[in-house]
This record gives structure tokens, sequence and C-alpha cells, in this order.
């Protein structure tokens, strides 16, 4: 319902505007005077402003100049109605940003038909608007999107679609049929559910499926369609969001799973398995000995229990340390120092700045991760006596570095590899949380990590 603004400090000239536009279907609402009517438009923006000159403080001349001064109200058309009709008092309105004027004694008849003329050249100047603004999302947009009518045909395509399927300049979607560009196997699935959002009540669907380019080779995407009216027949608008990456980034989460878990059974089946095994012919055997051997047996025993609990408790420390969840980064970090240095003879210079309170679970578990991986690079690679470990707080962000004097390596081969000493996982698990990574390091240069992560993490687009 389009909304009219009345001004005028006389109250008959109210109530004769209301009485004569009563009936056209419009929200009427009236103010008294200059200052009431900005705090009105501004609180709610209407459609148009029946403006009179003549009121006392502030006139009709003022009211519309400001109102243009108003980034969200100069497009409000502005009707004058006025008690003047002398050339110069017309100039001063269309200079104040009047769109038309209306004099005093009113033409019913003419009243109305101007109203309705403004409001509908005001709606269609709206729809232009928006359509523009529409245009500039749809050709900017980063995801990909079509419109494509009933028989399946493509009506519009942006250029991120069009990139997404491998089009140049010289060839475009718009007039194909989208059968073209799904993958043979995924075929039948798809346009199933094309016709069912088409034929059906318009839910929208979402799938996961390939598309194939135009040069032949599969693409994994995600589709998210709606249906809607094009040009009076029923059409579906699609975007299409490649997830190549997001597929690529899963599997490498299920890998480092299954690398984990044959982890566990390998130390599970060559390290406790083993001491469980020489318990168990301890105890056996410890029953064929004479009473003065079983003193020795059982404290020999007794050093494999701990030996067994020390080996338990270090799988445990390497899978999670309980103390990173329990006492925070810095305890476990210092565990973890201790524990390196007493297995590699790597001593670690540790220092931290600003890191006086807990930080988020998955920054501590990252930052955790990192440092553990890079130490365990070092002492594979380095050849080192000593790394250097830093932490600190800047700029809402979490820094590490961790840096050492050894062997060094060159950083460009190693993210080649597919197996690159655990940087392309420290990297990964860094870019989930918003965070980066840099590595320096020459071969016979030493190297030096530097990863960085916003204490409020984003996951990455």
């Amino acid at each position: 319902m389009n909304s009219i603004l009345i001004v005028d400090d006389d109250d008959r000239g109210q109530l004769t505007l209301e009485a004569l536009l009563a009936g056209e279907g419009c929200q009427l609402r009236a103010v008294a005077d200059g200052p009431a009517a900005l705090a009105s438009a501004a609180e709610s923006p209407p459609d148009l402003v029946l403006l009179d000159v003549m009121m006392a403080g502030m006139d009709g001349f003022e009211v519309c100049r400001r109102l243009r001064a108003d980034a969200r109200l100069r497009e409000v058309p502005v009707v004058m109605v006025t008690t003047l009709d002398d050339r110069e008092s017309r100039l001063r309105g269309i200079e104040a940003g009047a769109d038309d004027f209306i004099s005093k004694p009113f033409d019913s008849a003419e009243l109305r038909l101007r109203v309705r003329s403004i409001l509908r050249l005001n709606r269609y100047r709206r729809l232009v608007g928006e359509r523009e603004r529409f245009e500039k999302i749809f050709q900017l947009s980063a995801e990909g999107i079509f419109i494509v009518d009933g028989g399946g045909v493509v009506k519009l395509a942006n250029p991120a679609i069009e990139r997404l399927i491998g089009f140049d300049a010289e060839t475009h979607m718009v007039g194909r049929n989208l059968m073209e560009f799904i993958a043979p196997e995924q075929l039948e699935h798809c346009m199933t559910c094309f016709q069912r959002l088409i034929t059906g009540t318009g839910e929208p669907v979402r799938i996961e499926t390939w598309f194939r380019r135009a040069a032949g080779e599969a693409v994994a995407v995600e589709v998210n369609a709606g249906k809607f009216e094009w040009l009076g027949a029923p059409a579906a608008q699609v975007f299409v969001r490649d997830i190549t990456e997001r597929q690529a980034l899963a599997r490498k989460v299920v890998e480092a799973q299954e690398a984990e878990r044959r982890f566990i059974a390998r130390e599970l089946h060559d390290e406790i398995g083993q001491h469980l095994t020489g318990l168990k012919l301890s105890v056996e055997l410890a029953g064929q000995l004479p009473a003065d051997a079983l003193p020795a047996r059982l404290a020999e025993t007794r050093a494999r229990v701990d030996e067994l609990l020390a080996k338990v408790r270090g799988l445990s420390l390497d899978l999670r340390p309980q103390m990173l969840d329990e006492l925070g980064l810095l305890p476990a970090l210092e565990l973890l120092f201790d524990r390196f240095t007493a297995q590699t003879r790597v001593r670690v210079d540790f220092k931290q700045v600003g890191l006086s309170e807990r930080l988020a679970p998955e920054i501590e578990t990252a930052a955790y991760r990192v440092v553990q991986e890079a130490l365990i690079n070092i002492a594979r690679h380095a050849k080192v006596t000593k790394a250097d470990v830093r932490l600190w707080l800047a700029g809402g962000a979490l820094g590490i570095q961790v840096e050492d004097e050894g062997a060094g390596f060159d950083v460009e081969a190693a993210a080649r590899r597919t197996h690159s000493c655990g940087l392309a996982g420290m990297r990964e698990r860094l870019v989930l949380l918003g965070g980066s990574l840099r590595i320096d390091s020459a071969p016979g240069a030493g190297t030096c990590l530097v990863a960085t992560l916003p204490l409020k993490s984003a996951p990455a687009s």
C-alpha cells in the first residue's frame, strides 16, 4: 500500500486532502508543520509528500530542500500545494526540488489523477533502481547464477557460471539446454529434481552433483535452486558453487583420520601389545618358579607394568594432552617441550608475550598442533640441538614462530610433494580458522615458520 504524507498547518486543508484521497487505497498521515514533516518522513519514508507552501515557521520551500538533502528521502516525490500561481513561486519550488504543483482550491479529479500518475511513476522508478541493483549483484557475484525455463533452456547466466563451465568470450550458456552441463551419470537424478521443482509446490532444491565443463572434464558443485516466474511461465533460479576444494579437504580429513587410526593400531600392536605379551608370559612362568625366586620376578613384572603405563600415557599425550583442555595452551606446551627434549635431546627456548588468559578451544588446539608438528619436523630433518618457539598476542591475533638454525629445505619443492613434512596439514588447519602460514627456509640456512591465528576465527570461503 502506498503511503502519502500530507503537510499543512491548516486543519481544513488536511481534512480536505484526506477526504479527496480517501478512496485511493493509500495510507494517509498528516502533520501540521515542517519539523514534524521531516521527523515523520525520516521515521517512515512515504511514497509521496503533499506539501503546503505557506506554513508558519519553516515554509514548504525549506521543507522540500531538507528532504532533498537527506540521502534516504531525496528520491521521494514532492507535490507542492499552493495558492501561489506566479512564475517566481513555481521557480522557487522547482529549485527547492518539487516534482509538481497543485493549486488551491483543488480540482478533485485533477488531484486524484496527478497523485495516481506520480505514484505510478515513482513505483516504476523504484523498480528500475531495484533492477539495476539486482543486475550489479548478478554480474559481480562470485557464485554462479543462471535462470532456466520449464523446458530446461538457459535464459540468463552470469559471468561466474560461464567461467565455471569454461566458456570464453565467444561462447555462452544462454539458449543451451541445462542437460548439456550435467555429467552423464548425474543427469537422471538432476532432471528428476528439476522437474519436481518446476511442477511441484516450489520447495527449494539443494543437491551436490557434477557439472561438465565445456572442455569435457567434470567439476563438483553444490546446486541451490528455487522456483519463480520468468515472463509469466514457471522457471528456476539456480545458484551454483564450485566445491572441488571442499571435497578435496574432506578427503584429506578422512585420510588424516585413517592415518591416525593406523598410528594408534601400530602403537597398540607393536608397543603395548608386546608389553602385554611379556607380562602374560611373566605371570605364567611365575607359577613354575621356586618361592625364593618370586620376589625378583614380581619386581621385574612391576617394572614392566610401570613401563607399560608410561607408554600408554605417552600415547595419550601424543593424541591429545588432557592438560590442554584442563589448564590451557601454555601448560600443555611446557609439557610438550619437556617430553620433546627428553625424547630428542633438542632443547626448546620458549618465550611468550600477552598470553595471560585462556583462548578459544579451537585456537588453542590449532596453536598446539602447529607447534607440535613444527618440532617434529625439526627433530626429523633439521639436525640441531636447539629450537626457538615464540608466541604473542597482537592486533586481535595469536602469532606463532618456530625457528631453527639447522639444515633447512627448499620450500617450493616441499610444497609440491604429496607428503611435505606436515606443512599442508598445518596450512589447512590454519586456513580453516582464518589464519595464515609463512615459511622461510633454504638448504643450509635454517627454517623460520610464522603462523597467525585471528582470535575471532572466520572459516575460509
